[in-house]
């Protein structure tokens, strides 16, 4: 993997400054626009457009800060990780089967306020998530980063299905 982090000239941090992440890529695109490159050769048209693919990557991983931390982890741990690999932690799971359990049962009687707590419960644990994530990489525990980072898939994908029940009920 190509460190983003690198790319854009910034520091290997969870935080970011979003601001400096955005002015830097919008500069970076301007500079390997593949525009700038039609007199050139075809051999540098492709690097240009290479390039600018890159940098289009590099931003998506860096403004997510799932996908940031798990870039993190990557360059510390020098190797890809496995994307089907899944939380081990009986615990967390069931509190994840209960959620959605509840959201089900809320779904389908229409309970708008029930669904809103539900929506609430998992904003409060992404945030639990996002902040065990910093403190992870703070102490360079890796181990436990991985953790928190699929506990936040599970998060983020039990408030996607909130989302999408709330655009089919309520919409």
């Amino acid at each position: 993997m190509q460190n983003p982090f690198a790319l854009f000239g910034l520091d290997t941090e969870f935080t970011l400054d979003t601001a400096l992440l955005s002015s830097r890529y919008l500069a970076l695109q301007k500079q390997y626009h593949p525009d700038n490159f039609a007199a050139q050769s075809a051999q540098q048209q492709r690097e240009a457009v290479q390039k600018a693919a890159q940098i289009n990557d590099a931003y998506q991983i860096l403004k997510n800060p799932r996908r940031r931390a798990e870039a993190i982890l990557q360059l510390q741990l020098s190797e890809n990780l496995n994307p089907e690999e899944t939380v081990h932690d009986t615990e967390f799971l069931m509190q994840q089967l209960l959620l959605r359990e509840d959201l089900e049962a809320a779904a389908c009687g229409g309970q708008e306020d029930e669904i809103s707590t539900l929506r609430d419960k998992a904003d409060d644990l992404h945030k639990q998530q996002l902040q065990a994530i910093e403190t992870a990489i703070r102490q360079a525990d890796w181990c436990s980063l991985k953790l928190h980072i699929d506990r936040l898939k599970f998060v983020e994908k039990f408030l996607q299905e909130v989302e999408q029940i709330e655009d089919r009920l309520f919409a």
